[in-house]
C-alpha cells in the first residue's frame, strides 16, 4: 500500500467498514439518497444529519486540519473505508446547506465511477478480521436506518452464496424496535437506553460474524480480514489502486 497524493480539490468519502457500500459504490458509482430511488439502488444512511436527500457529504482534503478531534477525517476516514473523488463539483456555501464539520462539503445527486480514483484505508485495519470491526454505526438511534444497512449487507452476502441465520436477526430487530417504541414514551430511563445500546451490540455482532462466515466460507479459510474482502470485491468491480492512510486511533 502507498500513500495517495492529494491534489488541492481532492474530496474523500468514508463509509466505515460496510461491505455492501464497498460493493454498491464500485458497481454504481456513489449516489445521494434521491438519485438511489431514481437508479432503484438499495440505500442506507449511517444516522440522520442535515444532508439534503440530493446531496452527499465529503470531506475536502485540502480543509484537514489533523489536529481537531471533531473533524470528518478523524471522525470517519481514519476510522474505516474511504474513496478518493478528483474532477468533481462541490459546494462549500453556508447559505446553500449546514455543515456539521470544518473539512466537509457537499456533492450533488452522485459521483461517477470515473472520478473515483482509488481506495484508501487507515493501513491497520487491513490486517483486522471482519468480525473485529464495527459495521453498524454505534451513533444512529434510528431504527429505520440501522435495519437498512443490515438488510442491505445481508442481501449482498447472498449474492455471495451465504444464507443468514434470520430467525436471529428478526428477533433481535423486534426488540430493538420495542425498546425504542418504549424509549419514545420515557427519554429519559437510562434502563431503556442501555438496552438499546445492547441490542445495537448484539446487531453488530451478528452482522459482522456472518461477513466473516461469508467470506471464510468462499475462500475456504479459518480467518478473514478486512483487507482480503476490499481486494476480493475490488477485483471484481473496478479494480481501484488501494491507498493507506496513518492512524492511530482505536475503532470501538
Amino acid at each position: 500500500m502507498e500513500n495517495y497524493i492529494f491534489n488541492e480539490n481532492s474530496l474523500l468519502h468514508s463509509i466505515g467498514f460496510d461491505v455492501y457500500k464497498l460493493y454498491s459504490i464500485l458497481t454504481n458509482g456513489i449516489v445521494s439518497k434521491q438519485e438511489a430511488e431514481k437508479e432503484n439502488i438499495s440505500y442506507s444512511k449511517n444516522y440522520f444529519g442535515y444532508n439534503f436527500d440530493n446531496y452527499i457529504s465529503m470531506i475536502r482534503y485540502m480543509y484537514v486540519n489533523k489536529d481537531d478531534e471533531n473533524s470528518a477525517y478523524k471522525k470517519y476516514a481514519l476510522k474505516g473505508i474511504s474513496f478518493i473523488i478528483e474532477d468533481q463539483d462541490f459546494i462549500y456555501n453556508t447559505q446553500d446547506a449546514y455543515f456539521n464539520y470544518s473539512d466537509e462539503v457537499f456533492v450533488k445527486d452522485k459521483v461517477e465511477l470515473k472520478n473515483i480514483k482509488g481506495i484508501i484505508v487507515p493501513e491497520k485495519y487491513m490486517d483486522y478480521e471482519i468480525k473485529d470491526l464495527p459495521i453498524i454505526s454505534f451513533k444512529s438511534t434510528s431504527y429505520i436506518n440501522i435495519k437498512h444497512t443490515t438488510d442491505n449487507i445481508i442481501k449482498y452476502l447472498k449474492l455471495e452464496g451465504h444464507d443468514c441465520d434470520l430467525k436471529y436477526y428478526n428477533d433481535i430487530l423486534r426488540e430493538m424496535y420495542t425498546t425504542i417504541e418504549a424509549i419514545k414514551k420515557e427519554p429519559e430511563d437510562q434502563d431503556l437506553l442501555n438496552d438499546f445500546n445492547d441490542t445495537k451490540y448484539y446487531l453488530d455482532e451478528y452482522i459482522s460474524l456472518e461477513i466473516q462466515k461469508c467470506f471464510c466460507k468462499k475462500f475456504g479459510v479459518d480467518n478473514v480480514t478486512l483487507g482480503d474482502v476490499i481486494n476480493y470485491i475490488n477485483s471484481k468491480t473496478c479494480n481501484l489502486p488501494i491507498y493507506k492512510l496513518p492512524a492511530n486511533y482505536n475503532v470501538r
